[in-house]
């Protein structure tokens, strides 16, 4: 299967934006379409019988690689959203800068 991409950038959750729950809970709604999708192109599995009467070498053959890159992009997107999660739920949130009036010194 495709890997993960090896850097991924996360949002940073700070006051004037989403908020974690919101993010991660699109994520994972995302998470569970690719899932659904990946069920879904399972469907279209090619099946060597309705191959055969191409009379065209490897016809078959390269209708299940071409099904199998598919069904790795989908996997390679399903990867990254978990990624993202994950960068999400271990990323410090920004602190708000203190208002100059609150600094002491």
């Amino acid at each position: 299967m495709s890997e993960t991409p090896k850097t991924i950038i996360a949002p940073l959750v700070h006051m004037n934006g989403t908020s974690k729950d919101v993010l991660q809970c699109d994520l994972m709604n995302a998470a569970r379409k690719i899932r659904e999708a990946q069920d879904a192109l399972r469907e279209t599995c090619p099946n060597a019988r309705d191959y055969y009467p191409l009379k065209e070498p490897g016809a078959f053959q390269r209708a299940r690689d071409e099904y199998w890159v598919r069904q790795e992009h989908l996997q390679l997107v399903y990867n990254e959203l978990l990624a993202l999660f994950e960068a999400i739920d271990q990323r410090q949130t920004e602190a708000a800068p203190m208002p100059p009036n609150a600094r002491q010194g």
